[in-house]
């Protein structure tokens, strides 16, 4: 099972934004007042993790974290309290808490204003979430954020399937001022205050989106737009809608079940006869999933053999091998 499986996408009010692309916050920012007064931001365009104290080292400054399934996961503290574990995700746009978390760290509670927030992962329906929690500090490593809103959701099914506790989700993308660097060979989470670059086996690829680190596939000369997605543990997973196209060495079928945040949903499979490049990496003939969804998604499977480094303020990634070893990534099944 492949618990994971999927991303988050944020609605105001419940009603959708009128755009394809996923993980858009519809209108603008919202921000709320906690109980004393102060202002919490729900969108990480509004809050953002900075590193206390600032440091001027170029190098990659290594952040406490654990890694299961494929899915990075941050050690960190809340209000002081802690230490909990939350996921890193690449696709989601706004903090998620547990209620457990809630009362252990003693946070303040509000009702979302409207209908509140419209939450999907691609793979069920639309959940709704009306509870909000004020943060006052956010702590992983030398790094933190203040004033922080974060959606209050229940995910006592994932952490039994995960088979350990998961205290909430973080937003990759509340590092807007410093490269984060997630190692999948190493099972390592960092920072870098260096400019982005590639070596001389990897390559940087320009978001085609503004709202999320989506870049484009080659389906057989065909262009999909995929979500880099470090929330989800499976490898390669393509629209259904685009799957009736293309030609498959294995028919899709179903071959097991995924939990999704609105429950367990039948997860399809099937392998292709071609191929999906990733600019100049290639995957041959891989078994890919099949969801509703309008992009395709690259997980952490897809990810394993790279060194994954998101530049969220100028709207970039970049992707590194080892030299020598070739473009062809090899999917283990």
């Amino acid at each position: 099972m492949s618990p994971l499986d999927g991303t988050f996408r944020v609605q105001r009010g419940g009603v959708a934004s009128g755009t394809t692309r996923v993980l858009v916050l519809a209108g603008a920012a919202l921000a709320l007042a906690a109980c004393a007064g102060e202002i919490h931001a729900l969108n990480p365009r509004d809050w953002r993790m900075a590193e206390v104290p600032p440091s001027s080292d170029r190098g990659v400054s290594v952040l406490p974290s654990d890694w299961l399934q494929d899915v990075p996961f941050a050690t960190v503290t809340v209000d002081g309290e802690g230490p909990f574990r939350f996921l890193v995700d690449s696709g989601c746009q706004v903090m998620l808490v547990t209620p457990e978390l809630v009362e252990a760290a003693g946070l303040e509670v509000g009702t979302l204003p409207d209908a509140g927030l419209s939450l999907t992962d691609q793979i069920g329906p639309e959940v709704l979430v009306r509870e909000w929690a004020a943060v006052g500090e956010f702590r992983w490593g030398t790094y933190a954020a203040t004033g922080v809103a974060a959606a209050v959701v229940d995910l006592s099914e994932f952490r039994r399937a995960m088979g350990v506790p998961i205290d909430g989700v973080l937003p990759a993308s509340g590092f807007r001022d410093r490269l984060l660097v997630l190692d999948y060979p190493s099972r390592t989470i960092g920072t870098s205050h260096s400019e982005l670059t590639a070596s001389e086996g990897g390559c940087v690829l320009e978001f085609t989106s503004t709202d999320a680190p989506t870049v484009r596939l080659d389906l057989a000369g065909r262009p999909v737009e995929a979500l880099v997605d470090t929330g989800n543990n499976s490898a390669l997973s393509l629209p259904e809608s685009v799957c009736a196209s293309l030609a498959f060495l294995t028919p899709p079928e179903e071959d097991g079940r995924t939990l999704s945040l609105s429950g367990v949903r039948v997860r399809r499979a099937g392998r292709l006869a071609g191929s999906v490049r990733l600019e100049r990496f290639v995957f041959e003939t891989p078994v890919v999933r099949l969801h509703p969804a309008s992009h395709a998604l690259v997980g952490g499977r897809a990810l394993r053999e790279f060194r994954v480094t998101f530049d969220f303020g100028s709207g970039r990634m970049a992707l590194d091998r080892p030299p020598g070893i070739g473009d062809v990534v090899t999917l283990v099944e």
